[in-house]
């Protein structure tokens, strides 16, 4: 327990291990993932690692959710950058995808290009997933209009498109539907059935 404002609380770690023994697989490894998330631009610090949740899960009594909270904790990552990101992550572990690299660059002969949401080098697949915030919140748009964005997101697109690779882009629909995010990334190369290391 820890308190804030003068209440006794579950720690967040302790948190997160609730939540994988009482909710979905999926809402726990986007609270898990939130709670791991390294900003890359500083601006947000981390509220724990790994080894946090891993402690906390240890010092309870296997349960009858014993597995599925060890799950979201062998699972969860700090490179996620979005609710969208985890939760396209949880379809992919529950559908039987390869395990993705997070945030990889990737360059042309013009240089650098982007970092896409996610990368399957070994089967020449990039997967990104698409919210409407870039598009909508200030905040992510960094003085450009929503317009500019568009045109700036269409060029990064097109110049990942022209790589020996297979591009594939889903949205929220998409991404809460393991079947329909399996059927969209088996088409464009990837392996189905394959057990994350």
């Amino acid at each position: 327990m820890v308190e804030i404002s003068g209440f006794l609380v579950t720690s967040r770690a302790r948190t997160i291990i609730d939540l994988a023994i009482a909710h979905s697989f999926t809402d726990a490894l986007l609270a898990a993932d939130r709670f791991l998330f390294v900003d890359r631009f500083g601006q947000i610090a981390p509220m724990g690692v790994k080894g946090d949740l891993q402690q906390t899960l240890d010092r309870m009594k296997p349960f009858r959710a014993h597995r599925k909270a060890q799950l979201v904790v062998d699972r969860s990552e700090d490179r996620a950058e979005s609710p969208l990101e985890s939760l396209s992550r949880a379809s992919m572990i529950i559908a039987r995808l390869p395990r993705p690299a997070l945030q990889v660059p990737h360059y042309d002969s013009r240089g650098f290009i982007g970092e896409p949401d996610f990368s399957w080098p070994e089967f020449g697949v990039l997967g990104e997933a698409d919210g409407d915030a870039k598009y909508s919140d200030a905040r992510f748009r960094a003085g450009r209009t929503p317009q500019q964005v568009f045109a700036d997101e269409r060029r990064r697109h097109n110049r990942l498109v022209a790589l020996p690779r297979t591009v594939r882009r889903w949205d929220w629909e998409i991404a809460s539907d393991p079947l329909r995010l399996r059927a969209l990334l088996v088409e464009a190369g990837l392996p189905a059935d394959v057990e994350w290391r």
